[in-house]
């Protein structure tokens, strides 16, 4: 993969070191949409819902939700509205969601931040009914230090 360094997380075009004022930064995988928040998420959670787990490709989608006007971002995002109430937007350019748009709430995806550990753990889980049966068991699965061929 490019961007690699050898013992290290994949490189990106991440940049800032995740602080500003106590809130946190964050961004698309190529760098071309940034954000920043500005104090602590009201909530963070898990999704299951078939929308979610389509939109951001994981079985397991995780969102920091934030008041709206707690979240700048910088950079053009495109959107889909997926409901009445949600317009998902996302970097044009890689394709990366960057936000859910709830209106006066923004769903951020845990996995854009540039320091994902600051947040706090989920509190909750949306959509259980479709949870996938074999999550129950993922804290026993084999654990690389880094990727499945470094030993």
């Amino acid at each position: 993969m490019t961007g690699e360094t050898s013992g290290s997380e994949p490189t990106h075009a991440r940049t800032g070191s995740g602080h500003t004022d106590g809130g946190l930064t964050g961004g698309c995988l190529c760098g071309a949409v940034r954000y920043r928040t500005a104090g602590p998420p009201l909530r963070v959670g898990l999704c299951h819902c078939s929308t979610c787990k389509r939109q951001g490709g994981s079985p397991l989608p995780s969102f920091a939700v934030f008041r709206a006007d707690a979240v700048q971002v910088t950079g053009e995002t495109q959107g889909f509205r997926t409901s009445a109430t949600i317009d998902r937007r996302f970097c044009p350019a890689c394709g990366s969601p960057v936000y859910g748009d709830e209106g006066e709430e923004y769903a951020v995806p845990v996995g854009t931040f540039d320091e994902p550990q600051r947040l706090p753990p989920p509190a909750y889980e949306l959509w259980a009914v479709r949870r996938l049966s074999w999550l129950d068991d993922i804290g026993a699965l084999k654990r690389y230090e880094h990727d499945r061929n470094d030993g």
